[in-house]
């Protein structure tokens, strides 16, 4: 099983509130995500983070009105937070590329280029946008579809816990 297979696996096999909750460990093993600009994101990167990973597209007005905040909390919690973006777009990688460069978004792009219905979307169960899933410093799933407020409240209570704790 491909490591997007898995990702998708694990999160649609245990909704929030029953256990055991899928982690980022459970979800990357040892693995990598290969992202647009070519760089992986690797799960020993991912540890001891707050973890964001946010499915959007750039057709997506819930989405796009998200990305302010996102920016926001990408800058105000460098130090603990990531944010992993899985673009379902069906644009070319050049375009793709450089609406993220126009519209300054620097965290990692996971992308397939063929939208809802390519193998991206069917692995991760995502027939709707947006989508999101939470993960704390310790690699728990905590919440998915949070937005606004309330992704920023969570955030901040857990990049200050994933503060306190010694590392």
């Amino acid at each position: 099983m491909g490591t997007m297979a898995a990702v998708a696996a694990l999160l649609l096999s245990w909704p929030i509130g029953s256990a055991p909750s899928p982690t980022l460990a459970d979800l990357l093993g040892a693995g990598t995500l290969p992202t647009l600009a070519g760089p992986v994101v690797a799960a020993a990167d991912l540890r001891n983070r707050v973890v964001l990973v946010d499915v959007w597209a750039t057709w997506c007005a819930p989405c796009l009105a998200e990305m302010p905040t996102l920016r926001d909390l990408h800058q105000r919690h460098a130090g603990t937070l990531t944010i992993v973006g899985v673009s379902v777009d069906s644009r070319t990688r050049r375009d793709l590329r450089q609406w993220l460069q126009r519209q300054n978004v620097t965290w990692p792009q996971v992308f397939d280029g063929r939208g809802l219905t390519g193998p991206l979307a069917m692995q991760l169960g995502v027939d709707r946008l947006p989508r999101s899933f939470l993960f704390d410093h310790r690699g728990r799933l905590v919440a998915t579809d949070l937005r606004g407020d309330a992704l920023v409240a969570a955030i901040d209570t857990l990049a200050a816990a994933a503060g306190r704790e010694p590392r």
